[in-house]
């Protein structure tokens, strides 16, 4: 027996309020095939959320990402403890003097901290990161990004400007802000042309500072950011 068209056998993507099946006719317009079944994927060790299986048996890999307004908003690209910390002694040691003093006034400190060292964070370093961890990552799976749109009930392609500027050559480099733990991430290539695409790196502490004033579990992370979904879309 075929699975139905309307791919109600798949799993729920994202959370309990995201069902593909109410996306079905425009994921069926974006591949240009129509829908066998989902399988659910995800978890911690792949960046695959589902896999659609069509009726011609080929097979396409999705990330997800659900906005409930694409033009505001972030996602991750990547949240995650390996990263250069020979570039945050400071923020290390702060980190491991305060961890379990039971006073979150030294939130200060190691903010005061981060915002110092993440401003000096070497360009080439958080290039080769995001080249590495993002964009080799993606192209290595076969993966395609599909951004869903709660309020307008739609689901878009993206096919990231950021990753061919940077596999053809062009630098992260960080402009300084007002942000406390984050700074803004602009594009250069070997001219001087920048370009935003409102890109952000953050480091932070992934269970927040409670839990590390307590000495309970919270590591310092480093998380790339996109603030404006929007701006990745290619013309």
């Amino acid at each position: 027996m075929p699975y139905p068209s309307d791919a109600r056998n798949h799993y729920k993507a994202i959370n309990s309020e995201i069902n593909l099946s109410d996306y079905n006719s425009q994921i069926e317009f974006i591949f240009g095939k129509k829908i066998k079944k989902y399988i659910h994927l995800g978890g911690t060790k792949t960046k695959t959320d589902v896999e659609i299986i069509f009726f011609d048996n080929s097979t396409e890999k999705i990330t997800l990402k659900s906005k409930k307004n694409i033009k505001v908003g972030s996602f991750d690209w990547i949240n995650t403890t390996c990263f250069y910390k020979e570039d945050f002694n400071d923020s290390f040691d702060i980190f491991m003097k305060y961890k379990g003093s039971q006073d979150t006034s030294h939130k200060i400190i190691l903010e005061e901290a981060i915002k110092r060292e993440l401003k000096n964070m070497d360009g080439n370093k958080l290039t080769e990161m995001f080249l590495n961890n993002v964009c080799n990552a993606h192209s290595r799976n076969n993966l395609n990004i599909l951004v869903i749109d709660e309020k307008t009930k739609t689901i878009t392609r993206l096919e990231p400007k950021i990753f061919d500027l940077i596999k053809n050559g062009y630098k992260l480099k960080i402009q300084n802000g007002k942000g406390k733990t984050s700074c803004k991430v602009l594009c250069e290539n070997t001219n001087g042309l920048q370009v935003d695409l409102g890109l952000r790196v953050r480091v932070h502490l992934n269970n927040g500072w409670t839990k590390w004033s307590k000495g309970e579990t919270s590591v310092l992370c480093l998380k790339f950011q996109q603030d404006k979904v929007y701006k990745m879309l290619k013309n």
